[in-house]
């Protein structure tokens, strides 16, 4: 017979650790090419739908939004553009560390070179020096996501080596 149990003991159950699913290095970097392309052509769209509609709202005729949508000048349209594809591209950085899971910035690194080389061939201007700073604000920009996966990870935090008490 058993014995009879406690209604102070605690409950018993078969408890495992979390097993971590492999990361998927080209879906990742294909994942986060994907998102950032297509999440900065919907909020340029968006972001110029927008424009255009408060320039028409306040009497701007077609060629004045031509020239004002088109101008490469530090206008506040082009500041929020760079602004929230920046965001973007974090969020881009993010899914591509949270599906790779492993070197996560080397994956980040690649997804950057892919997504710069394609905006490179679609965009007709040259390069400048402000087209390299702005590069390396978007390279930041990726890796901030890489590093906001991996600081929100639990298994990546458990991993890390504790450090010596002093």
């Amino acid at each position: 017979m058993d014995q009879p149990s406690s209604p102070y003991a605690a409950p018993t159950s078969a408890v495992a650790d979390r097993t971590e699913r492999p990361g998927r290095p080209v879906l990742a970097v294909l994942a986060g090419v994907a998102i950032d392309i297509i999440g900065t052509i919907i909020v340029s769209m968006l972001l110029g739908f927008g424009y255009g509609i408060f320039l028409a709202i306040n009497g701007a005729n077609t060629s004045d939004m031509e020239a004002l949508l088109t101008a490469t000048d530090s206008s506040l349209y082009m500041t929020l553009g760079m602004i929230f594809g920046f965001a973007v591209s974090v969020l881009a950085g993010y899914w591509c560390a949270r599906i790779g899971k492993r070197q996560i910035y080397l994956l980040g690194s690649i997804q950057f070179v892919l997504t710069s080389a394609f905006f490179m061939l679609i965009t007709p201007t040259e390069a400048s020096l402000l087209h390299l700073l702005l590069a390396f604000i978007n390279l930041a920009s990726v890796f901030l996501g890489c590093y906001l996966w991996q600081r929100n990870n639990p298994l990546t935090r458990a991993a890390a080596p504790a450090s010596p008490a002093p």
